[in-house]
């Protein structure tokens, strides 16, 4: 979309004013008003402290909140008794805050704040996540100085974590991108991100092709873009990302299925590039953790594993539509073994690849695709809870590199069966 069409005049006219910048922080919010003060603030403090002599620019890109989130972001610099905080800079520091037009989702805040960045030939860009109650000054440097002194383009937060920690994120999301890609990235699904005015640019020009697909999950779709594209492409350390109270979001069947579907778009639009490679190289990371992972409670993944026989018969005429014969056979078995059902690895990264083919072929309705990958998801991490929940973090750390090497041995039969016809 031109920059025509995602910038109103009154925008404009603001971005006169601003002129070129260097550093842009982007800000996405939809009724974010008891977190947005705090993140905020933490963005200033950065560009006062890191980033004194340079340019920059705090772009909140609205969604339609009615919780007063845009005029907070302009007036969160004020205390509670009205006197304003001065932050000491040697170049002027902007904040600009924005409606977007369209359905509300994250997607549409960052075609906003990428086509704002081109407009200003910003030289870095940042987009945080207003949900992160952990955000320090400190993000905003990392993900902005590899940028800077270092020329990359784009750059994927990793978070100090428990093993145990972010299931859907280690048993699907960084196996298959790492396989599929061959790039061992550690986040995939970078709720805060650095890039290049370049990769901005480029993400304006080239459009995400599903864009329902990915609305809410866009994050998944511009790593793959960084991965496919010729960026240059680097990891940072950030602190723990804890979440912050209180908030709405959607349910794990609704969240499942804005994810993955953003992954399978992701890789259906880049298959040009990733079903010839071969292998996979290490993405670089830089810096050290900014604190330490949060504590993880056991979990028993026993309840994850009740349904599944249940779910794999519900779902039989539906699976029979996706699944190969061999793997679906497999499936039931596992999930009626007579010892209890378990869902092992080389099954998973199957049954994975097969969903991914069955989505790019457009079997059924893709939502109806995903949708049913969530109940084998929910045994496959009761699995992995089972086998691992006691174990030290280094053995645990193994068994979720064995994961990946699995999902990077069953990629040559989704290479294969990809453009076959039957």
């Amino acid at each position: 979309m031109a920059q025509e069409t995602l910038l109103s005049d009154d925008l404009l006219r603001q971005l006169v004013a601003v002129g070129q910048v260097d550093v842009l922080v982007g800000l996405p919010t939809l009724n974010h008003a008891t977190t947005i003060p705090d993140v905020v603030r933490a963005v200033q403090a950065s560009f006062s402290t890191y980033f004194p002599r340079h340019r920059t620019v705090l772009l909140n890109s609205d969604g339609g909140s009615d919780d007063n989130s845009p005029a907070i972001v302009r007036d969160c610099f004020r205390d509670d008794a009205g006197a304003v905080t001065v932050w000491h800079s040697l170049r002027t520091t902007h904040r600009i805050s924005t409606p977007y037009h369209g359905m509300p989702g994250k997607a549409n805040a960052l075609r906003r704040i990428f086509a704002v960045s081109d407009l200003l030939h910003a030289g870095v860009v940042v987009v945080l996540d207003p949900d992160v109650a952990s955000l320090t000054p400190e993000w905003v440097a990392a993900l902005a100085r590899p940028i800077r002194d270092q020329q990359f383009d784009f750059v994927a937060p990793v978070y100090p974590r428990h093993p145990m920690d972010g299931l859907l994120v280690t048993q699907l999301l960084r196996p298959l991108v790492r396989a599929g890609y061959g790039r061992n990235i550690r986040e995939p699904l970078a709720g805060e991100f650095g890039c290049s005015g370049t990769f901005a640019a480029h993400c304006v020009e080239h459009p995400v092709r599903d864009f329902d697909a990915t609305q809410n999950s866009i994050d998944l779709w511009l790593t793959g873009t960084a991965l496919a594209g010729p960026f240059k492409t680097c990891q940072t350390w950030l602190g723990p990302r804890v979440l912050a109270t209180g908030l709405h979001r959607p349910g794990l069947a609704a969240a499942f299925k804005q994810v993955v579907g953003s992954a399978f778009e992701a890789l259906d639009t880049h298959a040009d590039y990733w079903l010839p490679r071969t292998g996979t190289e290490n993405v670089p990371l830089y810096g050290t953790p900014l604190g330490d992972p949060a504590d993880t409670l056991p979990s028993d993944g026993a309840p994850l594993l009740q349904s599944f026989a249940r779910d794999v018969k519900d779902l039989h005429e539906i699976l029979r539509v996706i699944l190969t014969p061999e793997t679906l056979a497999a499936v039931v078995a596992s999930a009626e073994h007579p010892d209890g059902p378990r869902y092992p690895n080389k099954l998973w990264a199957a049954t994975v690849y097969e969903f991914l083919v069955a989505y790019h072929r457009t079997v059924m309705r893709r939502d109806h695709i995903t949708q049913a990958l969530l109940p084998l998801y929910l045994a496959r991490s009761g699995t992995f809870l089972i086998e691992h929940a006691a174990g030290v973090p280094d053995t645990v750390n193994e068994a979720l590199e064995s994961v990946c090497v699995q999902f990077e041995g069953a990629k040559r039969s989704a290479v294969e069966r990809w453009n076959q016809t039957t």
